[in-house]
Order: C-alpha cells, then sequence, then structure tokens
C-alpha cells in the first residue's frame, strides 16, 4: 500500500486511504506518510467492499486474501481488474480481468480501459 501511496504521491495525485480501523486505535503504518485522506473506516476486512466498488478500473497487485477478496468483489460488481502479477487463477471469459506482468502494460491496459467506459457514457 505505502509503495502504490508514494508512486500516486509522486505523480501528483491525491492519495486516499480507506484504512481498516478507526482513528483512535490505529495500526502502524496505517496510514502511511504519502496519504493525503486517510478514511478510518472501523471495518476491518468489510472494507475491501468499497476499495473493490468505488473505483472504474480495479489494479491489484501481488497480494494476499483481501486483495484476492477485492478483485472477486469488483469483478462481481462489473468493475474491469488489472492483476499485475497476481497469482494464476482460472475465471470464466464474462469476467472483465486482464493479467499483466508489467507497470508499462497495466497503463496501457488502463488506458484501453478507461476509453472503453468513456465510449459507453
Amino acid at each position: 500500500m505505502e509503495a502504490a501511496s508514494e508512486g500516486a504521491h509522486r505523480g501528483g495525485g491525491l492519495v486516499i486511504a480507506i484504512l481498516p480501523t478507526d482513528r483512535k486505535r490505529p495500526l502502524q503504518g496505517y496510514p502511511n506518510k504519502f496519504v493525503d485522506i486517510p478514511i478510518y473506516t472501523g471495518m476491518y476486512d468489510a472494507r475491501n467492499v468499497i476499495n473493490a466498488k468505488t473505483p472504474h478500473i480495479l489494479v491489484a497487485l501481488d497480494g494476499g486474501p483481501g486483495t484476492l477478496s477485492e478483485m472477486a468483489v469488483a469483478m462481481k460488481s462489473g468493475t474491469p481488474v488489472i492483476g499485475l502479477n497476481c497469482p494464476h487463477f482460472e475465471l470464466s471469459e464474462e469476467n472483465d480481468f486482464i493479467t499483466v506482468n508489467t507497470v508499462a502494460e497495466a497503463i496501457r491496459k488502463i488506458d484501453e480501459s478507461i476509453a472503453k467506459l468513456n465510449d459507453k457514457d
């Protein structure tokens, strides 16, 4: 999370973090120093629904079960998911899941997905 936050921050983006704990019981290292707006949910794993249903496109980095749950919720909601170095798993073709191996590939797929979304509007 910190690396993604740092990249967004250095690129001039506004970094918003959906945090698992509440303000009175923060986890060590949360929020990281690159976060502009921390949102303390107190929802722990349930925050994955917010993470998955908010974006137009979800980019998932190699992660654990929490990442997989966010990916599943996003795909069930019709949100395209781009997996960068994610573990291999099988899905039916109706899911909008794209695997990539490089950041450049991920950026190209993000641009393509945004173009598709703009065509629908």
